[in-house]
């Protein structure tokens, strides 16, 4: 104990004691009236900054100049400009020292005192780093050719610079395909400024930018991506997130084509399985479902799907999103051009098509793989035939406790049915297939009715159906009867008449069709409904189309339509003319001609003579000269090589009476005469 000058004891004294040399009674009360002083005191960390610039090289600065400083430590020791300093500096420029990167070297007497100053200078050993250029100063401005070539001021070339810089993204943004490609659309283009701002003299070598200089700005190809190429950016580009399994009715719901393990009998006498299009809503637990009684080699076809989703959101409203099952029975690509019209019609859908796999119903959706649908794309995942997928289990607990109750049912496994009696083929389900359709649908009533293990909390489909629509987030969503035609409908082109289209032999007709006679325009035809087809213009207005009106040839109001018809083309034609001026094509081509290289001339040819045997035989080969043709009189004729005209002489009569002349005879030896080898 010892006594202390303080404010707070009797006469300005204080006693100051060693708590642990107390009575214990004593020091038990302290200890109770002052139990934070028993807590050891922690420390107040100090945040240190980080710089506002951080190096990537860090660690290999940090790593030079820790080595430069313990070469030159020995030499810091001693005094500046002293005799010692000198001399340890000379003894350290005669050995040798190793890098940190492993590399022998001398440094020379003038290194060594350089940074010695730099250290004393600076105060900090920072200053022994070597200064790197800063990022994005570049020494040459486009191409060391064409810095050294163009005659240009250094604004000016600064310029130019810019302007190829922004060509050549401007090339990767649009979609130009690889660096040989906006290596010569970009070289070009410098080219032409270069002549146009005063080097008339440049050529295309000075002007090549080059592979390095085309790669420098690659990283604006996402531009092209993101707008051309949804799919890819959907697939390689697009951040993803983890969803958990959704909480509200109608915001997942999965499609899915299944075929059923029951013999149904059709009105033609065929046993069939129906094939069942199901609809899961993944929330509730919920299904959808529409039979399809297929015919002889039939398969499941788009308008099947059509029909049971149409019937699906008219029941359930529309679904926040879709999973369409990669790896079912029906392949889906037929029905992704329908779904994907619905991402571009409804901000509250969207379609993801995926494999079973990825559908987790305990853990959710990893989107990762399945990527989110966005700008009309589907992402495709590879299909997985997995022995038990997360869907099929809803569509086993179906079948096997309830569907099992159907006669006629014949178990999971095709390749060993169920049968009434052993070596006997299964009996049908006893009934049309309306019998059979009412059947179906009172054991999914009865499925929604009956609480589920598992992820249903012991809850039916039909209680967590009502929880959901008590819940003030869930907001049901539907569409018009017309966007359904319009999406579920199959892609024409005709050409436009002046009367309309003419589309599976009907005739449509709109004003709106006008401006587009004689071009194609693609439309989309309802199969179920043929009262008009849709079309998109290119602004991405929807047009409906009715079928064109037919006019009776005695009716007048054919021909005022006709004439309002002609007036609409008429005004057409002038909004077209205007915001234009009329050229001389001739003085526009004759302008273009001027702006391109003058034509290659022929080089000086070479003439190649010819042997005297190819001389006679072409002389041998020529046609002999033709033979005048001449008037010949009676009893004489032409020679057909020579031309020759022979003449006959009057026969000798018969010595003999009687007897006749050989005129032949004559003839020949008339000929033998007079004829001239």
């Amino acid at each position: 104990m010892r006594e202390i000058n303080s404010a707070a004891g009797q006469g300005g004294k204080s006693y100051l004691v060693y708590v642990p040399s107390l009575p214990e009674d004593l020091r038990t009360i302290w200890y109770n009236r002052n139990r934070e002083a028993l807590n050891s005191p922690k420390p107040q960390p100090v945040a240190l900054p980080i710089p506002a610039n951080v190096s990537p090289n860090i660690a290999a600065e940090v790593a030079e100049w820790q080595w430069k400083l313990s070469v030159i430590y020995p030499a810091l020791k001693h005094p500046k400009h002293s005799t010692a300093r000198g001399t340890v500096l000379a003894d350290i420029a005669s050995k040798t020292h190793i890098r940190p990167d492993g590399k022998a070297v001398a440094l020379a007497l003038s290194t060594l005192r350089s940074w010695i100053h730099k250290i004393e200078e600076g105060g900090d050993e920072k200053a022994l780093v070597r200064k790197r250029r800063a990022k994005g100063l570049r020494r040459v401005i486009i191409t060391r050719a064409w810095d050294k070539g163009a005659p240009f001021p250094e604004t000016e070339k600064r310029l130019i610079a810019a302007e190829i810089e922004t060509y050549t993204r401007s090339l990767w943004s649009n979609g130009v395909p690889g660096w040989e490609k906006v290596n010569a659309l970009a070289s070009s283009k410098l080219l032409e400024i270069s002549r146009s701002t005063g080097w008339l003299e440049a050529t295309q070598a000075e002007c090549t930018l080059g592979r390095h200089y085309c790669e420098r700005y690659r990283s604006a190809r996402i531009v092209a991506i993101k707008e051309k190429d949804a799919k890819r950016w959907a697939d390689h580009f697009e951040p993803t997130i983890k969803r958990d399994r959704p909480k509200l009715p109608m915001d997942i719901v999965i499609g899915d084509v299944h075929p059923l393990d029951i013999i149904v009998t059709t009105a033609d006498g065929r046993e069939i399985t129906p094939r069942l299009i199901a609809w899961l809503d993944w929330a509730t637990g919920d299904i959808h479902t529409t039979l399809v009684f297929l015919g002889k080699n039939q398969g499941v076809r788009q308008e099947h799907i059509a029909r049971s989703f149409v019937a699906m959101v008219k029941d359930w409203g529309l679904p926040r999103r879709l999973y369409l099952d990669n790896g079912a029975e029906y392949k889906w690509d037929e029905m992704i051009e329908a779904f994907q019209a619905f991402v571009g019609l409804s901000d509250a859908f969207d379609v993801i098509l995926t494999s079973a796999r990825e559908i987790d119903m305990a853990g959710g959706v990893n989107e990762h793989h399945a990527q989110q649908v966005l700008s009309k794309a589907v992402t495709r995942a590879k299909p997985y035939n997995a022995r038990a997928k997360a869907i099929e289990a809803v569509f086993g607990n179906l079948e096997q406790h309830f569907l099992s109750m159907i006669p006629g049912w014949i178990g999971g496994n095709r390749m060993n049915k169920r049968t009434h009696r052993v070596g006997k083929k299964p009996n049908p389900f006893p009934g049309s297939e309306q019998d059979f359709e009412q059947a179906f649908n009172q054991a999914v009533a009865f499925y929604r009715s009956t609480p589920q293990s598992g992820t249903m909390g012991g809850k039916s489909p039909n209680e967590r159906k009502l929880e959901g629509y008590a819940s003030p987030e869930f907001q049901s969503y539907t569409v018009s009867h017309e966007a359904f035609l319009l999406a579920f409908a199959t892609v024409e082109k005709p050409k436009v008449q002046p009367g309309g289209i003419q589309v599976n032999g009907l005739w449509y007709y709109h004003d709106c069709l006008i401006p587009h006679i004689g071009s194609r325009v693609e439309i989309r035809a309802a199969k179920w409904d043929k009262e008009f087809v849709s079309w998109l213009d290119e602004n991405g207005q929807l047009h409906l189309i009715p079928q064109a009106e037919l006019h009776s040839p005695d009716n007048r109001t054919g021909a005022f339509e006709g004439s309002r018809r002609k007036a609409l083309a008429v005004a057409h034609v002038k909004k077209e003319k205007s915001g234009t001026r009329n050229l001389d094509l001739l003085q526009e081509i004759a302008r273009h001609n001027a702006m391109q290289p003058q034509q290659p001339s022929r080089p000086p040819a070479i003439e190649i003579g010819i042997t005297p045997q190819v001389a006679a035989l072409a002389e041998a080969r020529k046609s002999p000269p033709k033979v005048k043709e001449t008037i010949l009189h009676l009893g004489s004729f032409q020679h057909k090589k020579t031309g020759q005209i022979v003449e006959i002489s009057a026969p000798v009569a018969p010595d003999k009476p009687g007897k006749l002349i050989d005129l032949d005879k004559h003839l020949i030896e008339s000929a033998k005469q007079r004829e001239t080898p």
